[in-house]
């Protein structure tokens, strides 16, 4: 076992941002940038640099209509009065697919893949935020908008989350501040394959310098 103390001076961080323009809201936005700012502190080069992951929405919504479709159909059609909306929604979407989409998919997932290892011949990690929201009410089903444009599904606003999650590369999320409501915003930070023990490491010394974990937030009741 390593110890996760050391020094990280050299380590080249992309900072991704919005990516290609994706809907971030923007106080979200302005404390995960102002936090990866704080890499530099600690020895790190930052850059504003993302790698090409413009189809991991299909990837995505494929994969999960495919397995809400085995998972849920029964459910959906034994007891249609006590399944959600979204649910039923997302399950007919798996039905209606076929071999083909899969096969695109896979396709899809396999140059995401590529197109992140590229990238990390260039850089030693890859940072974004963890979503692209404050945490929402629990009367909120979910988000249906950012910054005033209109989501399509009733997943988009996780886009920060599957976008990796397509990748199959290792992340992790660590606190980086608070809203003006005094919600909680974090940051993610992805590793090419096998870099577990390098994020856990980065990570460490970013809590250790920012001490965000030792934070309560004032929340009222």
């Amino acid at each position: 076992q390593k110890p996760l103390a050391g020094s990280l001076k050299g380590l080249k961080i992309a900072w991704g941002g919005r990516l290609n323009n994706r809907p971030i809201d923007t106080e979200v936005f302005d404390i995960t940038e102002n936090g990866v700012k704080k890499f530099i502190d600690i020895g790190c080069d930052v850059s504003h640099d993302f790698p090409n992951l413009d189809d991991s929405d299909q990837v995505f919504q494929t994969y999960r209509a495919y397995k809400f479709a085995i998972d849920h159909i029964n459910h959906v059609a034994d007891f249609p009065d006590l399944v959600k909306e979204t649910v039923k929604w997302n399950t007919q979407k798996g039905l209606e697919m076929h071999l083909i989409d899969l096969a695109r998919a896979e396709v899809l997932r396999k140059s995401i893949w590529r197109n992140m290892v590229d990238f990390f011949d260039r850089y030693d990690y890859f940072a974004l935020p963890v979503t692209s929201v404050s945490p929402f009410s629990i009367d909120q089903e979910y988000p249906l908008e950012i910054n005033g444009i209109e989501l399509d599904t009733y997943i988009d606003w996780m886009w920060p989350c599957y976008t990796i999650s397509v990748t199959g590369m290792p992340a992790i999320s660590i606190p980086c501040g608070f809203t003006s409501n005094n919600l909680p915003v974090g940051i993610q930070l992805v590793g090419p394959s096998n870099s577990d023990t390098g994020l856990l490491q980065l990570a460490y010394e970013y809590q250790e310098a920012t001490e965000y974990w030792k934070t309560t937030p004032d929340m009222v009741n």
